[in-house]
């Protein structure tokens, strides 16, 4: 729907198409409310062509048709907005809560700045006093806040003076660097679900502008994720700030790194998959507890065990140390880590309420008041928060399950827990907490887990692509594919992300990636790149185009010549496969696979002299390889020495090589000779040994199978003159 009204305006330009159809939509949904819009637009229009009309020239004409076309394009997305707050149940819910509370700019900063205050003061109470005034104080404060993340969520388009207020409330040094994290996170959802370019440039200002890392994280995850949906809908205002974004010269690496990131998140389920098979079994192992259906249980010291094996101790905690070591290594490569068992954990209470999927990890809150009863003051809540590499969903998690678990717990585990640092438990050295770069890891993994798990996630437009081989998805979903970058310095880090991509043998997506910045980049990495992916894909005839445009950029290129060789032979391109082979058979002299492919070239070039002769070089340097006997059988059929090609295939099957094609060409030897008793029990042969993997064989019978395979060798036929009657008497011959 949304598409549909946005078009003419800001693709087609189509003023009166657009308003037109903005009429029909709000004849079928009678709630709709424009204020009139759509009248004043046609009234400033009709002015406008009334002074076509009269021959007045006005250079400012196309300026003022444009703005009309960006009000039509916003009372489109008003009605977007309506529609969305009518059919759609979180949304509906989200506004049925806040309906009858004003959220007055003032008011709310007030009650902002005032918890600060408030929490501040808690310092000159008694300690008794102390808890129970910080109990009132964040079970308020976090009800109004849950409320106001509400508010913006269904908030309507916003104006300048909101935008403005925003601006400077979450940058602001007086509110809690928390409280902007979930009001970030609240601004990005109503934008990605229904776009608001006021919204949207509020995210881009936190983004530049807060002090807080966590919060500028956020921000930058919030405008990038928002501009998803636009898809071919780029206003003027978001190009002109997205100009200005990347006037900061790293803004694309920060780019190439969230891309790199947000993939890490999209695979944490086959990351999560390799945990629980290859790490999880050897913790468990080397544990030195047993879950059981009744609780966790010590395991008994085993004497014997420690009299006849006094390393065994040592072992398990250096398998159990190495297991550890794994998960470490995966989160600081960047990966997920994320447990198929947390999404039980996300059936607590506490994720029922949306805003609490957003909010940062802390002890106060309210919702983890029943854990402190029942955990008390232990070292385990006191430094959850300071260990990774979880994310603070997760953190909510671990939180709430121990709360469940805390009684069925040996004495000296829950010991432990009260006293360790829990380095076992996920603190990663060398991985800087603090960093832009972790931070944003750890929200999008918030993220993640709320599109994956939350009860009503579908009520929400997804950032989360989960088909890599989908490409609308692609398109929607994955930032470098998203035409809004384009024409920004982004194009400079295509390269390095497709490497990456190529690393995790995400090829489809690399060339989907390469293929969107196909008109921009004009490169020999870039050709071999795309033409190694379409390789990989089976596309070998694109494949070549790109790497002959690479072969032209750099002629000298081993790595283009390499592959270029490669396609050209798959595709039977004799002469470029042999110009290939030849090159790199003078690079790589003594690399006996470029001289056999080019052995190869030459016979099909019909230059069977010098294949010959390179093959008894390649059959004497190196006896007994079943690759090249096989080719040198063949080559040998071509000049008619069958006896010679026969004793090759002989020495071949010798080997123990098996391979259907060459069965075949054994029985050749014998046909042309004129054996044709011994050539017919080996085509018997060959149609076994090629059962269940012929079309011909399956669909149309042993004989259609032979047939094909005559005419696929027709060249060998006129060497040695079998005719057609020929042909169908060996095939008849063949199925007595």
């Amino acid at each position: 729907m949304i598409n549909q009204m946005l078009k003419p305006f800001l693709i087609d330009e189509d003023l009166t198409t657009g308003l037109n159809a903005l009429e029909e939509v709000k004849k079928k949904y009678p709630y709709l409310n424009e204020d009139g819009e759509i009248a004043a637009i046609r009234q400033d229009y009709k002015l406008l062509l009334d002074y076509m009309d009269k021959n007045v020239k006005d250079p400012e004409r196309q300026k003022f048709y444009a703005s009309f076309c960006q009000r039509g394009a916003r009372v489109a997305s008003s009605f977007y907005h309506q529609v969305l707050l009518h059919d759609n149940a979180s949304f509906r819910q989200a506004k049925e809560r806040v309906a009858h509370i004003n959220f007055r700019p003032e008011s709310v900063r007030h009650s902002l700045e005032d918890f600060v205050a408030d929490v501040a003061m808690l310092e000159l109470e008694s300690p008794e006093e102390r808890q129970k005034k910080s109990e009132e104080i964040y079970t308020k404060h976090q009800h109004q806040l849950s409320l106001l993340f509400d508010h913006i969520l269904v908030s309507p388009l916003w104006d300048e003076e909101t935008e403005s207020f925003y601006d400077s409330l979450l940058t602001s040094p007086t509110i809690d660097s928390r409280d902007a994290c979930l009001l970030v996170s609240a601004i990005m959802l109503a934008c990605m679900n229904c776009f608001d370019v006021r919204k949207w440039l509020a995210l881009t200002t936190v983004y530049e502008k807060a002090n807080d890392e966590a919060l500028r994280q956020r921000a930058f995850v919030g405008w990038v994720f928002a501009l998803s949906p636009l898809k071919d809908y780029v206003y003027p205002t978001v190009r002109h700030r997205l100009n200005e974004l990347f006037m900061d010269p790293a803004l694309p690496t920060e780019l190439l790194y969230f891309q790199e990131q947000y993939y890490f998140c999209i695979s944490a389920g086959e990351d999560g998959a390799k945990i629980r098979k290859n790490i999880i079994p050897g913790v468990m192992q080397n544990a030195q507890f047993d879950v059981t259906p009744n609780g966790v249980k010590e395991k008994e010291d085993d004497e014997l065990e420690g009299i006849l094996h006094p390393e065994a101790a040592d072992e398990k905690m250096e398998n159990m140390e190495k297991a550890m070591g794994k998960i470490s290594s995966m989160a600081k490569e960047g990966r997920d880590i994320y447990f198929g068992g947390f999404s039980q954990m996300k059936r607590f209470g506490f994720f029922y309420t949306l805003s609490n999927w957003f909010v940062p990890f802390y002890l106060e809150h309210p919702d983890l008041k029943a854990v402190h009863e029942k955990v008390g003051d232990s070292s385990f809540l006191q430094n959850l928060d300071a260990i990774g590499p979880f994310c603070d969903s997760d953190k909510y998690s671990f939180a709430l399950a121990m709360m469940t678990v805390i009684d069925r717990l040996p004495e000296d585990v829950r010991n432990m827990m009260k006293h360790t640092d829990l380095s076992m438990i996920g603190e990663m050295k060398g991985i800087d907490s603090k960093s832009g770069a972790y931070l944003r890891r750890s929200y999008l993994q918030d993220l993640f887990r709320f599109y994956l798990l939350y009860s009503n996630k579908l009520d929400f437009v997804s950032p989360f692509l989960y088909d890599l081989n989908d490409d609308e998805e692609i398109e929607n979903t994955f930032p470098f594919c998203n035409i809004v970058f384009q024409e920004t310095p982004l194009k400079k880090e295509v390269m390095p992300l497709v490497n990456f991509l190529l690393k995790h043998k995400e090829y489809y997506l690399a060339a989907r990636v390469l293929e969107y910045w196909e008109s921009m980049l004009e490169s020999t990495d870039f050709h071999l790149a795309y033409g190694y992916c379409l390789h990989v894909l089976g596309k070998n005839e694109q494949a070549y185009d790109n790497l002959i445009t690479a072969e032209a950029l750099s002629p000298e290129s081993h790595d283009v010549c390499k592959l270029l060789g490669e396609v050209s032979y798959e595709l039977n391109i004799w002469p470029k496969a042999y110009e290939c082979y030849h090159q790199l058979t003078e690079w790589y002299p003594h690399n006996w696979r470029y001289s056999l492919k080019l052995a190869v070239s030459e016979m099909e070039m019909g230059q069977f002299d010098d294949a010959l002769q390179r093959l008894y070089q390649l059959d004497f340097e190196h006896e007994n390889e079943p690759r090249i006997m096989s080719e040198l059988a063949w080559v040998l059929l071509h000049v008619k020495k069958t006896d010679e090609a026969r004793k090759t295939y002989d020495r071949l099957f010798k080997t123990g090589h098996k391979d259907s094609e060459d069965i075949a060409n054994y029985a050749y030897t014998f046909w042309f000779s004129g054996e044709y008793h011994a050539a017919a029990n080996l085509f018997r042969s060959y149609l076994k040994a090629v059962k269940g993997t012929s079309d011909d064989l399956e669909s149309k019978g042993k004989g259609a199978t032979l047939i094909r395979i005559f005419h696929d060798d027709q060249r060998l036929m006129d060497i040695y003159h079998i005719s057609w009657q020929q042909m169908c008497a060996m095939r008849d011959l063949t199925m007595l």
